[in-house]
């Protein structure tokens, strides 16, 4: 029996305990804004992985810069970022060479309260809940896989972990602990629920968001229409050709996504406001983007005579897909012929924890559980690929050694440097 077939024939064993994990995790609200939540998660998981070997230290949140205030209120509507969810982390010591970055979500984006119209239930083999695929099924795989390394005394290279508590609200505190503790590290693999029936993501995207602010003129819609300045006319044309700058085929997606304009019915609006998703496959396409996009707001505001104004900021760098991907991707093909899992990948214009990475860490997300409807009441996971993709994960950060690392390049410079 091979390493993968061990792992399997483990986890198979433990099925009933994974699902009563997943339950668990899901009964428990974790919004980034309900931080007892976050919180309360987080413990279990504590609890779970201290017997593994893990010693998990809590990064409460601070203030965000002046610079960013804006940020704030874009992505946590009223909460002060200092009132979110804590990042989560520790290191885990492996007998096998290099490091493992290895990263997980506690928080969801369903609100406080959103259990009683969505309870976690099991229906035609899938379970549902909030959260459930996003990601509190990647979290029950990492603990499955971690456990089942250290109960086969199986040897693992070192893992540091991170388990963001504000990945929903554009991760701007869990940014700077994953790239500390992430410094440096060989690889990165991150459990956000598999993509398109099973598939792994080998790039993501480069985002980010823009505020729109257009500023026009009051006046009363009937006895002075004509000598207003209606920044909403303004403000949807600017939408119309945001949105038309999209480009799927160069992976470019710009969309405007909320507005609102006017403080009553009988004035013209002097107020527009937006928030625009913008996706990018690479930061050059971002730089040219974000051009284009401010070209079109200063040649609309001297057409309008309004004032336009358009902050954007790219919150989450883009994960590229390169050769070090590739031999990651062949590892887990291999491993998946013996599990009888076909693995396969996809780049995806979504983006996560895995951007904050070090650039120089081969990179794999999406080794979660098979999920779909995501941020929706008919978010499920695939029960049967909990199972299947603890394996996969487990046998994958047991076998990154065989790859190329730091200390084996080390260890090749050392034995062809000159006497």
């Amino acid at each position: 029996m091979n390493d993968s077939t061990a792992i399997r024939t483990w986890l198979e064993r433990r099925e009933t305990q994974l699902l009563d994990l997943l339950e668990q995790l899901v009964v428990i609200e974790s919004h980034a804004a309900h931080p007892a939540g976050v919180a309360a998660v987080a413990a279990v998981l504590v609890a779970e992985l201290d017997p593994v070997g893990f010693s998990i230290e809590e990064t409460a949140q601070r203030p965000i810069p002046p610079s960013q205030r804006w940020l704030e209120e874009l992505f946590s509507p009223g909460v002060p970022y200092t009132d979110l969810g804590s990042t989560y982390s520790g290191l885990g010591p492996g007998a096998s060479p290099g490091q493992l970055l290895l990263l997980g979500d506690l928080d969801t984006a369903f609100p406080f309260g959103s259990l009683s119209e969505n309870p976690f239930r099991v229906e035609n083999k899938r379970a549902y809940g909030p959260g459930i695929a996003d990601m509190k099924g990647g979290l029950v795989v990492m603990v499955g896989a971690l456990q089942v390394l250290h109960a086969l005394g199986i040897e693992r290279p070192d893992v540091a972990l991170v388990l963001a508590g504000d990945e929903q609200a554009g991760s701007l505190g869990s940014r700077r602990v994953i790239e500390e503790i992430g410094q440096g590290a060989d690889w990165c693999l991150c459990v956000e629920c598999a993509r398109g029936g099973g598939k792994l993501m080998s790039s993501r995207g480069h985002i980010g968001v823009g505020s729109l602010r257009v500023t026009g003129v009051e006046a009363h819609t009937g006895s002075a229409r004509d000598s207003g300045v209606n920044a909403l006319e303004t403000l949807s044309r600017l939408v119309l050709a945001f949105n038309g700058l999209s480009d799927p085929e160069f992976g470019v997606l710009v969309t405007v996504t909320l507005a609102r304009s006017g403080r009553r019915r009988s004035i013209v609006p002097a107020l527009a406001e937006a928030v625009v998703d913008i996706r990018t496959s690479s930061v050059e396409s971002w730089e040219a983007t974000t051009t284009r996009m401010r070209e079109t707001a200063t040649a609309e505001a001297d057409a309008s005579r309004t004032k336009i104004d358009l902050q954007m900021h790219s919150h989450r760098p883009g994960v590229a897909q390169d050769e070090e991907t590739d031999r990651m991707l062949e590892l887990a093909a291999r491993i998946g012929s013996e599990l009888n899992l076909e693995i396969d990948a996809i780049g995806s214009a979504a983006a996560g924890s895995s951007a904050f990475r070090d650039p120089g860490t081969a990179t794999l997300d999406g080794l979660g559980p098979l999920g779909g409807g995501l941020m929706t009441t008919d978010e499920h996971i695939e029960i049967d690929s909990l199972v299947p993709r603890a394996a996969l994960l487990a046998s994958l950060i047991h076998r990154l050694p065989q790859l190329p690392h730091r200390a084996l390049a080390a260890s090749e410079a050392r034995a062809t440097a000159p006497d």
